[in-house]
């Protein structure tokens, strides 16, 4: 009976574990999405093709629809500071801004072009772009100063100086252009040909970056884009038009569904030595975004308004939010199981917004690994720790954040 009790609950944990990685939100079929913004783990905003755009304060659970009267244009970017104030970028060169979640428009700025990417670095100052165009703003989008460049419309900064575009050639050419003068010039890095033409850039700091395109190819950089190693490609394949990386292994492409490797999705745990197709998210239509910026929380959207969510960045992290209600104060609790062989998970609620680091250390005081170290939203967390590397003893863990610190003890026996 107590076999027969233990493979119950050990099934039921897998189920749980391999249902926890991306869910589908099922919004139902629509306009596809182009893009959305979480400014946290709740509160999210979705826009599209034909105007659409919807609101959820819940993780996407439900959805508010404030799509625009008219079909006519279709909402190509979007970004919110925060849950309330927001821009959102519409093909009639038009940027719309509200400071009440969408209740309202408040401002309608005409650009002049259609932008089809932002990127901003705090409440005022800003980049967007679209075809041949490049603006930037210090007041939030309330002005833009305009400029033409070589761009397809697809932009990534690591500052306000340092940043990246692409560009499409012509006859199956695109090519990477760089600027370190904040948009004032660019220099082009790389050219791909044989029609991989290149449809989103993402960089983890100024020297590692990807850049994902058509035939599902991948190519890396260390060195700020002076050399490119080509990474992956399938020759008859798609394009993948987003890629999204949480740290230097782990990270995430997406695009357009390949019957050959039965996915429009792939993953990396190694820095994209490797990339495995996974058969996780089951669509045969194509998928345009992928983001988890509110890491280990994030989303995936794509055509015919699909949309998935996972709560642990896929399942490439031990790092996990188990609930995302509002904790009353930091919280930092003992590990379980305590004393543990090999492995032990500590959790811990954050009651705002929060850069946090949590390590690990030895007797002598020494860090030996650390599990945690980026922004995270409010909500509640564990994070798993497997020590079977390590020699058995005492440890400690610590997590600090700009208003917290604590340190705890734990046992592992060998």
């Amino acid at each position: 009976m107590r076999n027969v009790i233990f493979l119950f609950l050990f099934c039921t944990l897998i189920y749980s574990k391999t249902n926890a990685q991306w869910i589908n939100l099922n919004l139902g079929n629509g306009f596809d999405i182009l893009d959305f913004s979480f400014p946290d783990a709740q509160t999210g905003y979705i826009s599209g093709y034909g105007g659409l755009l919807k609101k959820t304060t819940n993780g996407g659970t439900n959805w508010i629809n404030y799509s625009f009267p008219t079909t006519q244009f279709n909402l190509n970017a979007i970004h919110f500071f925060n849950a309330n104030t927001g821009l959102i970028a519409s093909s009639n060169d038009t940027i719309y801004r509200t400071v009440n979640g969408t209740l309202n428009w408040a401002d309608k700025i005409h650009i002049g072009f259609d932008v089809l990417d932002f990127q901003f670095f705090d409440s005022l100052n800003g980049y967007a772009a679209g075809y041949n165009k490049f603006a930037k703003t210090t007041n939030g989008g309330l002005n833009w100063n305009i400029s033409n460049i070589q761009s397809s419309g697809q932009i990534f900064f690591i500052n306000m100086n340092i940043g990246w575009t692409l560009y499409y050639i012509g006859s199956g050419i695109s090519a990477i252009l760089k600027t370190t003068d904040a948009g004032t010039t660019w220099q082009s890095q790389y050219t791909a040909t044989d029609y991989k033409n290149l449809y989103d850039i993402f960089f983890l700091d100024e020297n590692t970056g990807y850049a994902s395109g058509y035939r599902h190819y991948i190519v890396k950089t260390t060195n700020g884009g002076v050399n490119w190693i080509n990474q992956y490609e399938q020759s008859n394949a798609g394009g993948l038009y987003s890629i999204y990386f949480i740290n230097t292994n782990t990270g995430w492409a997406v695009g357009d569904y390949y019957a050959a490797t039965n996915t429009s999705t792939y993953y990396t745990t190694n820095g994209g030595t490797n990339w495995v197709n996974t058969n996780g998210i089951t669509t045969g239509g194509r998928l345009n975004r992928v983001k988890i910026n509110n890491s280990p929380v994030g989303y995936i959207g794509g055509q015919n308004q699909t949309m998935y969510r996972t709560t642990n960045a896929g399942g490439l992290t031990d790092l996990e939010v188990i609930s995302e209600r509002v904790p009353s104060e930091y919280l930092l609790k003992q590990n379980y199981p305590n004393p543990f062989n090999p492995s032990t998970t500590i959790r811990y609620e954050l009651p705002k917004n929060s850069f946090v680091s949590l390590k690990i250390f030895n007797i002598l005081g020494e860090e030996i690994i650390s599990l945690v170290n980026e922004n995270q939203s409010t909500g509640i967390y564990t994070v798993n720790w497997n020590a079977a590397n390590f020699p058995g003893g005492i440890y400690f863990y610590t997590m600090r954040t700009e208003n917290f610190s604590e340190t705890k003890k734990m046992l592992m026996i060998k």
